[in-house]
């Protein structure tokens, strides 16, 4: 007799509530046991444009099978298609994500779906003991698993420079040993000098009144990266 693969499909009511890092922690449990696993991700954030309508690149030939849109309301029949069981996300707090888990899981049941159990996720590590406790007895009594409650780590939605990179296609000049370092803080130099100023620490940005526009840039603030110093210098900045 045939094996059919075993499918899961991870869901939420909005974005950014967890749904990819969900899945990617539950793949690297799932495969201690089952190493042959694999994962795929039918809705993403960077879409192509067919026919006036933004389509993920990867999706293109499952958005013409199945149909697929953005909201819940169309993922679920798709995983009633795909003959898959789910998994729902959801963020942080209490009554909030209880009340999204009834109502998402409302909507699977009416397509037959059958739904696993829940994932708390970004939950604020000064609550996390309270919630953990709270979310599990209140789901429970609703007949509903919690499958896991984690915490959140700011780290985790913060890119680094390579992906950056990536994203922006752009070509790396300087500073290849810094592309896993993370960047917390985004800034854009498109304002006055004196207003810089308040929003950088160490650091004091100069435009002087020349034809070629100059940067002067505290070295304190740049010595751990030679590099990067080499080239603002090389680029006609100011290091003092």
């Amino acid at each position: 007799m045939e094996n059919k693969p075993l499918r899961i499909y991870v869901a939420a009511a909005k974005q950014n509530d967890g749904k990819t890092t969900a899945a990617l922690g539950l793949m690297n449990v799932i495969r201690e046991s089952y190493p042959k696993i694999g994962y795929i991700k039918p809705v993403g954030q960077h879409f192509n444009v067919i026919n006036s309508k933004k389509i993920d690149k990867d999706a293109s030939l499952i958005e013409d099978v199945f149909h697929i849109g953005t909201g819940l309301q169309d993922m679920s029949p798709v995983a009633k298609l795909l003959n898959s069981p789910v998994i729902i996300v959801a963020s942080g707090g209490i009554g909030r994500p209880i009340d999204e888990i009834m109502l998402n899981k409302a909507l699977f049941d009416s397509y037959g779906v059958e739904v696993l159990g829940v994932i708390i996720n970004k939950v604020k590590p000064e609550k996390f003991e309270k919630i953990n406790k709270v979310v599990r007895l209140g789901l429970d009594r609703l007949g509903i698993s919690v499958l896991g409650v984690t915490p959140f780590f700011p780290i985790l939605t913060s890119p680094n420079l390579q992906q950056v990179l990536e994203d922006m296609q752009g070509t790396l000049i300087s500073g290849e040993k810094f592309l896993d370092h993370t960047i917390s803080k985004f800034l854009v130099g498109a304002m006055p000098p004196s207003t810089a100023a308040q929003r950088i620490n160490n650091m004091i940005i100069k435009i002087k009144p020349h034809e070629v526009e100059k940067i002067k840039v505290v070295k304190s603030m740049i010595k751990e990266y030679v590099d990067v110093r080499m080239l603002f210098e090389k680029l006609g900045a100011v290091t003092s």
